[in-house]
């Protein structure tokens, strides 16, 4: 996986310049979106560039000699205590965090003190897709499975579909699983019976 491998957009452009970058101005990098826009594939793509550990959970016991840790959070399950914690050994380390969530981190915190952190964090949204990038992503997830998506296909399906990145996923996977079943090539008419259109 290199950064070809990431489809790049007017919505996500920022996302990707900072996890380009070789070193950031703070700490830690907050990134958040929408399900499905690409959150872990630019998580990915900074830990392998920044030899980055995946942490399953921000609790002070993972922090170890590692200087850099991605995680991937849920801000309405975390342990708000432990985050502080561990945002303190992290800091002690001086250590990089990029942080993946769907909403900023902040915004349901209760923890004055923990809030206070998260509000100094660098922050970058990941907005749903435009019509060039929904093109893209749609390009490419049908060639993850093995579909070649022309462009007349591509123009039908955005102009009818849900513009969201977790649409694309269950639009692809609709269509392929058609044509496995029915052993057909991908074409309009296969687009209309797959998702009843």
């Amino acid at each position: 996986m290199d950064d070809s491998s990431f489809c790049i957009g007017k919505s996500n452009i920022h996302a990707f310049q900072w996890i380009q970058k070789e070193k950031w101005p703070f700490q830690h990098l907050s990134i958040y979106g929408p399900k499905d826009s690409g959150k872990t594939h630019l998580g990915m793509l900074w830990a392998k560039k920044h030899q980055a550990v995946w942490l399953p959970c921000a609790h002070p016991s993972f922090v170890d000699s590692k200087k850099n840790y991605v995680l991937d959070v849920d801000p309405h399950c975390f342990n708000e205590q432990d985050v502080f914690r561990f945002l303190e050994e992290v800091h002690a380390l001086e250590a990089c965090c990029l942080w993946l969530s769907a909403f900023p981190l902040h915004v349901h915190c209760s923890h004055s003190a923990l809030r206070s952190r998260f509000i100094t964090f660098l922050c970058t949204q990941i907005q749903e897709p435009d019509d060039v990038l929904l093109s893209k992503v749609l390009k490419k997830a049908f060639r993850d499975v093995g579909l070649i998506a022309y462009p007349q296909i591509l123009d039908f399906l955005i102009r009818r579909m849900d513009r969201s990145f977790s649409s694309i996923r269950d639009v692809v996977g609709k269509i392929h699983d058609y044509t496995l079943k029915h052993r057909a090539n991908l074409s309009i008419s296969v687009v209309k019976s797959a998702l009843d259109w």
